[in-house]
């Protein structure tokens, strides 16, 4: 009986001697040409695949955009329209509770700690000291 690695070996031999026997290819010397000359005409002509592409591309943002500034309208009217009148006391407590909602220290990229805050205090009194004559 064969070992694995003599029967791997083997595979790889014969698969090997097959790309070996793989007949040439040659390609006109006008190929690059010709190829050119086409994509070329395809260009031009603004028909095909590329050109519905860029069509439906910019259909699509404009439609985005559209929807976008339907949905930012309507909101501004909801909001402005509403039956009662917001007082300053209401968009005060509203204010907060999104300042609550967001500004907590797992959303923070930094957290400042009594160190830091030494610091910042050290140098406001530098700055002050130095203004002084």
């Amino acid at each position: 009986m064969k070992r694995p690695d003599e029967h791997i070996e083997a595979e790889i031999r014969r698969t090997l001697d097959l790309l070996d026997d793989l007949p040439v290819l040659h390609a006109s010397p006008l190929f690059r040409v010709h190829l050119m000359q086409r994509i070329e005409a395809s260009q031009s002509k603004g028909f095909g695949y590329g050109a519905f592409r860029q069509a439906e591309g910019f259909r699509i943002k404009f439609a985005v955009a559209a929807l976008l500034l339907v949905v930012n309208i309507s909101s501004a009217l909801l909001f402005f329209s509403s039956p009662e009148p917001l007082s300053m006391a209401d968009a005060g407590e509203t204010i907060e509770q999104l300042s609550d909602d967001y500004s907590g220290e797992v959303l923070a990229y930094y957290v400042e700690t009594d160190d830091t805050s030494s610091n910042r205090q050290n140098g406001k009194q530098a700055a002050k000291e130095n203004i002084k004559p």
